[in-house]
C-alpha cells in the first residue's frame, strides 16, 4: 500500500531525458505507462554509416562523427569553451554490439572499443571507459542564417536542446546567428520526440538581385 500512497501523494510525474532536460506531466492527465519495443521507423534506417552529434553546452565541447561505407570514419571535435577544434581520421569495425575506432599518425597509434546498447533511426548509444554517451543523426539538411535575419524555429512545436552560444545561439524566438561560420544543433521533433542533429551554417551577407538578374552578395551586418 505504500506506493500508491506515495505516488498519489505528487501532483507531476517527471521524465529525465539523457541530454539533461525533463519534463513534467501531470499525474491527472496519465491513465496508465507501458513499455514497448521500439516502434518499426525506429529501428528501419538503423544504419551506423552517417553522421552523429554528440554535443554538451555544460562541458562545452560537442563531437561529430561521420561513419563512411568503406570503413572509415572522422571525428571533429570542437572545444567551443576554449575556442580549440581538433579532426581524427581512422578506420571503424563493428562486430555485433562492439565497436572499434583505430586511428593511426605519425607517433601515435589509439584504438577505442565501444559498447553499442542502442541503435534507431535518430540515435546511437554508446558505452566507453569514459562513461555512456548517446549520439544523433546528423539531418541532410543545412540550417542557413543571416546575421541580421529573423530567429529560426527548431519546427512546429520543436524545441532546440544544444547551440554553442558562439556561433549560433538559441532565444526565445528561435535560433540565431551571432557571427559568420559553421556549427551543430541539437533539435527534439515535435510529433515524435525524437531529438536530431543540423549543421547551421551563418551567412554575412545576403544575396540581392543586380539589374541584369544575377546573384550577387551585399553585406548583411
Amino acid at each position: 500500500m505504500l506506493l500508491p500512497v506515495g505516488m498519489y501523494a505528487q501532483q507531476h510525474m517527471h521524465i529525465h531525458y539523457k541530454d539533461g532536460t525533463q519534463q513534467a506531466v501531470p499525474l491527472e492527465r496519465v491513465d496508465s505507462v507501458t513499455f514497448a519495443p521500439a516502434a518499426e521507423e525506429d529501428t528501419a534506417d538503423a544504419v551506423l554509416t552517417g553522421g552523429w552529434l554528440w554535443a554538451s553546452m555544460e562541458a562545452g565541447y560537442y563531437e561529430l562523427l561521420s561513419f563512411a561505407a568503406d570503413h572509415t570514419y572522422t571525428a571533429y571535435d570542437n572545444y567551443f569553451g576554449y575556442g580549440l577544434e581538433t579532426r581524427t581520421y581512422g578506420l571503424y569495425a563493428q562486430y555485433g554490439n562492439l565497436l572499434t575506432l583505430r586511428s593511426h599518425g605519425y607517433g601515435y597509434s589509439h584504438r577505442y572499443d565501444w559498447l553499442v546498447t542502442a541503435l534507431t533511426a535518430n540515435a546511437l548509444a554508446v558505452t566507453t571507459r569514459m562513461g555512456s554517451f548517446t549520439y544523433y543523426r546528423l539531418q541532410p539538411e543545412t540550417i542557413s542564417l543571416q546575421l541580421s535575419g529573423s530567429a529560426r524555429p527548431c519546427e512546429p512545436g520543436g524545441d532546440y536542446l544544444f547551440a554553442d552560444g558562439i556561433v549560433a545561439t538559441v532565444t526565445a524566438d528561435g535560433l540565431r546567428g551571432l557571427k559568420p561560420g559553421t556549427t551543430y544543433v541539437l533539435c527534439r521533433q515535435a510529433g515524435s520526440g525524437h531529438v536530431v542533429a543540423y549543421q547551421v551554417t551563418v551567412l554575412s551577407e545576403m544575396p540581392v538581385s543586380s539589374p541584369n538578374g544575377v546573384q550577387c552578395h551585399a553585406a548583411g551586418s
